[in-house]
């Protein structure tokens, strides 16, 4: 008989049929938590009412995008923007900076462009791979196919400011 710590005296079986149940149980969890995802989201395959789901951006991150630059002036070789704003790796780049949304995609090719000129490329050419989370799925917005610094030539355009409410005068009588 084995003792445990408490007191009680089990038998050498009931305690690895106990560890074996704990795997078991486990490695179904592990199973039922991340099979189902994989066959929707990865292979696409439909899934049983009873599986539960979940879809990549389906709420939150609607809007974000996926973006990657390419030097066409460097062999197509891929600009990292963390490097190009100065950092020495990208989880330092602020989130705000690191994320891009897809209504800012335009002043982050300006930004990118900008950086570019400022590191000595006179006349950057810049493609742009780049697609945005749209209702639960990727869409591509930018196939690589026009250097954006072509169309972005100075800094980023500020964002609007709002114009103050004027209030209807009413003639005094």
């Amino acid at each position: 008989m084995v003792e445990g710590g408490n007191g009680d005296k089990r038998s050498p079986a009931r305690h690895r049929a106990q560890i074996l149940l704990a795997v078991c149980g486990w490695l179904i969890m592990f199973a039922w938590s991340n099979i189902p995802p994989y066959r929707g989201n990865v292979l696409e395959q439909e899934r049983a009412f009873f599986v539960w789901h979940w879809q990549l951006y389906s709420r939150g991150g609607e809007g974000i995008c996926d973006v990657r630059y390419f030097d066409e002036n460097n062999d197509r070789a891929p600009i990292e923007r963390w490097t190009l704003f100065g950092f020495e790796r990208p989880g330092l780049m602020p989130d705000k900076r690191a994320r891009t949304q897809k209504k800012d995609l335009m002043n982050e090719y300006r930004r990118v462009c900008q950086a570019m000129r400022k590191a000595g490329d006179k006349q950057p050419d810049v493609r742009v791979q780049a697609r945005c989370a749209e209702k639960g799925e990727w869409k591509t917005v930018e196939r690589r196919r026009r250097n954006v610094c072509k169309i972005s030539k100075s800094k980023p355009k500020p964002k609007p400011k709002a114009k103050p409410k004027t209030t209807p005068k009413t003639g005094d009588k």
